[in-house]
């Protein structure tokens, strides 16, 4: 029996509780109460508890895995504290947690035996998880993947236009990675109309050969709702469009068929180093706007070796600044203060002592951790 411990901010996470014990009716739900949100989240539920406050999941000695989803800091500090206990933790990523509180729960999740594992709206869908099973054969290659996404807006305020294209923005690349894009360049192009309340941003995602996408949103007053999936591979293309209710469909009859399977929400493959991706792609694309030009991606696993080496390089730079610095302090002071000589030997040590003690912090290097070793997603 797998016993679920559950924290959600709203009921976007119900349809996957709902999917989870249509796949096992043995399966049990702890829930966190949070507002009326509670009432959403439990309808059409069995063998459901509920809880006071979100500790209770820490002390509880039967869950199985835990589940949060929020956009809060709070969230962000509840997900810390939940990783200090070793079971599965699925966390429903979010544009307000940024790329540092992903970095954050990397590191984390090297430190754990249990994984932390990312979960997206789109994994319960069964079309979809039909055409990833097919694009995960052997003899298949995604050459190109495109999501345009256009819709209308009820607000020409900036800050709202802003939040929203950035949650469809975070979800929708993370739906391109799902489905094999393989970003090393990242080019955006924003020619919005912000004062008529209109949003229009297109990213380009280059990999290497293949594994390239294309991104475009077109928001503004009075556009029909559209979300149109192309898939190119060397098995076969497909096209799928997304209806009112959510659900994917083929949108023509000419492209590849594709059979539906069951939800993923527990995808095997998946590892928070997804998820991390898809926030070092978004920061990609905000530079990208900002410098107007083509941001080069590094793909290299974050650790704690990686983290220490970029540190030793920043730091290295002030080392040797501060170093010079120094040495013209002392060079000036030898020359203009009669001193001891005592006193000169302890200057000279104190100029060169931040260099002995940066050399000397290399040799930690072999005692940090290098970077786990993840299957990439098929």
């Amino acid at each position: 029996m797998i016993r679920w411990g559950v924290y959600a901010e709203d009921a976007a996470v119900h349809r996957c509780l709902k999917d989870l014990q249509q796949a096992d009716a043995q399966t049990t739900f702890l829930i966190v109460r949070h507002g009326a949100v509670v009432d959403e989240l439990a309808h059409g539920l069995s063998r459901t508890e509920f809880c006071e406050s979100w500790e209770q999941l820490l002390v509880a000695k039967d869950l199985t895995a835990i589940m949060v989803q929020g956009v809060t800091a709070e969230t962000g500090s509840i997900v810390r504290q939940l990783s200090q206990r070793d079971c599965p933790l699925y966390v429903w990523p979010a544009a307000e947690h940024g790329l540092s509180m992903a970095y954050e729960l990397s590191l984390m999740a090297d430190e754990r035996t249990a994984p932390i594992i990312p979960f997206w709206p789109f994994q319960g869908d069964q079309l979809l998880a039909g055409l990833r099973a097919d694009l995960g054969r052997p003899n298949c290659r995604v050459t190109h993947v495109e999501l345009q996404r256009t819709g209308p807006t009820a607000t020409t305020d900036d800050p709202q236009l802003d939040q929203l294209v950035a949650d469809l923005r975070q979800t929708d690349l993370a739906l391109l990675q799902w489905m094999g894009v393989r970003a090393r360049r990242i080019t955006a192009l924003d020619s919005s109309r912000p004062q008529q309340g209109h949003r229009r941003l297109t990213i380009t995602l280059d990999g290497v050969a293949d594994g390239n996408g294309l991104w475009a949103c077109e928001l503004s007053a009075g556009l029909v709702p559209k979300l149109v999936l192309n898939v190119q591979s060397t098995i076969g293309n497909y096209q799928l469009s997304q209806d009112a209710a959510g659900l994917w469909q083929h949108t023509s009859a000419a492209t590849t068929g594709i059979t539906p399977q069951g939800p993923v929400w527990l995808d095997p493959e998946s590892s928070w180093n997804q998820a991390v991706e898809v926030f070092e792609w978004i920061d990609a694309v905000e530079r990208s706007l900002k410098r107007r030009r083509t941001i080069e991606l590094h793909n290299e696993p974050l650790s704690e070796r990686a983290i220490f080496k970029s540190q030793m390089v920043a730091g290295g730079c002030g080392v040797l600044t501060a170093t010079f610095a120094l040495a013209l302090v002392y060079l000036a002071v030898g020359e203009t203060i009669p001193l001891p000589t005592w006193a000169l030997k302890g200057l000279r040590l104190l100029v060169f002592a931040p260099l002995f003690l940066f050399l000397a912090a290399q040799l930690l290097l072999p005692l940090t951790r290098p970077a786990q070793k993840v299957n990439p997603t098929k």
